[in-house]
């Protein structure tokens, strides 16, 4: 269920958009300081989930934040968190930041625009973008 918008609820130019990354997607004794493309693959709806600094004001709090698949949240031994800055995800081709708030995490957030799977070519570069403008490790998720 979608909450109501508040024309306050614009997102900034500057404003970060922080972005978990499960420890899953790296090979074993991976060195986390070289993220591959496909962590930033979007979800079933096409879409890459983040959260909005606005209402998640830290990398802690976003960590935090529960859903249904996280009902305690999440922690640096399952997921590090990055964050992008929502100009430099405005300003690649066709992507498009919106505020799609719920009733359990009204800071997040949808990065819209990333090509269907097929042709692989766009859908790949698109993540290489995303890749090149993602900044690195507000929490960095720990090796075991």
């Amino acid at each position: 269920m979608k909450i109501e918008l508040d024309l306050k609820d614009n997102i900034c130019e500057n404003d970060k958009l922080f972005y978990h990354i499960s420890k899953s997607i790296f090979a074993p004794e991976f060195n986390f300081s070289d993220i591959p493309p496909h962590a930033f693959t979007p979800q079933e709806d096409g879409n890459l989930s983040v959260n909005w600094e606005r209402h998640c004001k830290t990398a802690e709090d976003c960590m935090n934040i529960t859903t249904e698949r996280y009902p305690n949240g999440r922690s640096s031994l399952t997921h590090g968190i990055g964050h992008f800055i929502t100009k430099e995800v405005r300003e690649i081709e066709f992507l498009q930041v919106v505020y799609s708030a719920t009733m359990l995490n009204k800071s997040h957030c949808h990065i819209e625009g990333i090509p269907l799977k097929k042709p692989k070519e766009p859908y790949n570069e698109m993540r290489k973008k995303l890749k090149r403008i993602f900044k690195y490790w507000d929490i960095e998720p720990i090796s075991e």
